[in-house]
């Protein structure tokens, strides 16, 4: 809405966020004073979020008397028209882009959301994560059923997902796109099948099977997962350190241990790179069709030099702006 000044007190609720106290449109100085005064009682009598404001300039006398008597000029305010910024949710959950499919699903089922910005240090929106997005993932189409079997990710990454302990590690930090492979069957199909992969690209989980370990560890896999919390004899421990061989004991059983494996995936392979956003001073009536047309369930609202300041949701269009006027 346009102000359009004069007239007297309006009534306001007292539990707005903002309440402001203008004059006329083209102030002059009675307008300038009585806004500044009027907030001032109202701050002293149970108003304290009044505040002076102006929705047009100053002039000679008006700065003649402010100077005067060393008041600052009442905040400009050009319309009250109901912005994103008035809306929006200010506390912005994120996760940097080195976080885990897992991290960033934890994150959203504690706070009840559905997508999370993907936040660089400067706090510039990389891209989104979302629940949507990551069930592609971990639920592939049919036709690629191997894509269940990838695990992708470093294994440092890998043991902060499982909560594991690692017990010897080469090169942790590096990503790989490993595949799959539960030695849950006897040793001579497990050796059988060792044959038709590169052992470099696998990860392979079993329980406390020595012979299952022993035929993994001489393969030279990229890791094996011991699962249950189960202890590893010292000659394993060995030849794994002598085969460059990372060994992980898992707490989880071998089923849990498969399922997470595959959420330690980075989240920049599980994240949408194209989004929408939108700046904290543009009106809602300008982007509430853009937004109502997006697939998107959420938006980063972005500040003058793009950094993240505040979530919006197709629900906060809802939301009456918390902002009073008092004429």
């Amino acid at each position: 809405w346009r102000l359009r000044g004069g007239g007297g007190p309006a009534s306001v609720r007292p539990l707005m966020k903002e309440v402001l106290v203008i004059g006329h449109r083209n102030p002059d100085p009675d307008a300038i004073c009585s806004a500044i005064g009027y907030a001032e009682f109202k701050r002293r009598t149970g108003l304290p979020q009044a505040q002076a404001a102006r929705c047009g300039d100053t002039n000679e006398r008006i700065d003649f008397i402010l100077r005067t008597f060393g008041v600052a000029p009442p905040r400009f305010v050009a319309d009250v028209a109901p912005r994103v910024c008035d809306v929006m949710a200010r506390n912005v959950l994120s996760v940097p882009p080195d976080a885990t499919a897992t991290e960033a699903l934890t994150l959203m089922d504690k706070a009840n959301v559905r997508v999370l910005p993907i936040l660089d240090a400067e706090r510039r929106c990389r891209a989104l994560v979302s629940v949507f997005k990551a069930s592609q993932f971990f639920f592939p189409a049919t036709g690629r059923a191997f894509d269940s079997r990838r695990v992708i990710g470093s294994l440092r990454g890998l043991t902060r997902t499982l909560q594991a302990r690692m017990i010897c590690a080469f090169e942790p930090d590096r990503e790989d796109d490993l595949i799959l492979m539960i030695g849950a069957m006897r040793s001579a199909s497990f050796a059988e099948r060792l044959q038709s992969y590169p052992p470099e690209k696998l990860l392979v989980l079993v329980g406390d099977r020595v012979d299952i370990q022993e035929l993994a560890v001489q393969a030279r896999v990229r890791a094996l997962v011991v699962t249950g919390g189960l202890a590893v004899t010292d000659e394993i421990i060995h030849e794994a350190r002598r085969n460059e061989v990372s060994l992980i004991i898992s707490p989880f059983d071998t089923a849990t241990t498969a399922m997470l494996s595959r959420a330690a995936v980075p989240v920049r392979h599980v994240q949408d790179e194209h989004f929408l956003a939108f700046h904290q001073d543009e009106r809602l009536s300008r982007v509430r069709d853009v937004a109502a047309n997006s697939a998107f369930p959420a938006f980063p609202v972005l500040d003058d030099e793009q950094r993240v300041v505040g979530i919006l949701t197709k629900s906060q269009f809802l939301k009456p702006p918390e902002r009073a006027l008092i004429l």
